[in-house]
């Protein structure tokens, strides 16, 4: 709005207009005459209250350009999303179950006894402790010990045995290098226990859990591979009794799986499962293998979607024998 002031006097901040005041312009030192400012005045309210023209299209839509019906946008996202299909065959998928599983079921005694291994390797300076990397010794950035062997990341390690029991726990976040070229890597939980059975001291109880990740670069076995999840299990071994159970969800040699109390007895139906198996197929898609009560191995597969489950036939039973005397695993 045009500032208004008294003829040849300025107006002061927030004082009332005079009635006699004009408006400043360039033409004149420098004010407009009263008619030609009440002449803007209207045209501007003119223009202000001027209506907005409507758009006939827009109000009145024709029938071709009408929005789609919630009924056909969800027939289109359902085309789009179509269910994947498996990327194997039932039977393929099978044979890669069995490739993951049968060399060996992963323990927590393995990355604990080659971690220990390679602390033996270190000196009182790097990592500066026998069996636990501590942040108040070793840098972030990592130490070299005088052997070549890089350590970085913290742990703790503590193996306690007794006549009838053992706890072994291996708990971290670290890597360690070794001048050959293996590179251990821990993070999680390895924990692993024993305890004689009253009034049979050649037979063992015994559970365990593996959880994070574990691998070793230039490595042996599983531990080559890697491992990702958490598993728990747990059993009985000694002359005359050998069973186990296992529950949980791992990536092992590439495969992800979740097994579902899964368990083996090798007094009962030679070696074969009983529970359930999931596998995650490469397209995403998981099957479910349900074991039958008949110990033959075989069951029901089930594909995430499929109407009707199909019977297939494993051989498991190299798995059920690696986790059967796991406690006697090294």
């Amino acid at each position: 709005m045009p500032l208004i002031a008294r003829r040849n006097e300025p107006l002061r901040h927030g004082a009332a207009a005079p009635a006699d005041a004009a408006v400043a312009t360039p033409n004149r030192p420098g004010y407009f005459e009263p008619m030609a400012h009440f002449t803007l005045l209207f045209a501007a309210l003119g223009l202000a209250c001027k209506a907005d023209p409507v758009d006939e299209k827009r109000a009145d839509p024709s029938p071709d350009s009408a929005p789609p019906s919630e009924d056909s946008a969800s027939a289109d996202e359902t085309d789009e999303r179509s269910p994947p299909t498996p990327a194997r065959t039932s039977a393929e998928l099978i044979a890669v179950l069995e490739a993951a599983l049968n060399p060996g079921a992963p323990s927590p005694q393995q990355p604990a006894e080659r971690y220990i291994h390679l602390m033996g390797l270190g000196d009182s300076a790097c990592p500066g402790h026998p069996t636990n990397l501590m942040d108040s010794i070793v840098p972030l950035s990592g130490c070299t010990a005088e052997s070549g062997v890089v350590y970085a990341g913290v742990a703790l390690y503590t193996d306690t045995v007794t006549a009838a029991s053992r706890d072994l726990r291996l708990h971290g976040d670290f890597t360690i290098d070794t001048p050959e070229g293996t590179h251990l890597i821990g993070g999680g939980a390895a924990d692993f226990a024993t305890m004689q059975v009253s009034g049979a001291p050649d037979t063992v109880d015994w559970n365990m859990s593996l959880t994070g990740t574990w691998r070793e670069d230039g490595g042996e076995g599983w531990m080559a591979d890697g491992f990702g999840g958490l598993i728990k299990a747990s059993g009985t071994l000694g002359p005359r009794e050998a069973k186990a159970s296992i529950d949980g969800v791992m990536t092992l040699r590439g495969v992800s799986i979740e097994a579902i109390d899964l368990a083996f007895d090798a007094t009962q139906c030679a070696g074969h499962p009983k529970g359930a198996l999931k596998v995650r197929d490469d397209s995403g898609l998981w099957a479910t293998l349900v074991f039958s009560e008949r110990c033959d191995g075989c069951g029901s597969l089930a594909w995430d979607g499929a109407a009707e489950p199909e019977e297939v036939c494993t051989d498991l039973v190299e798995f059920g024998k690696s986790l059967l005397i796991l406690p006697a695993t090294p």
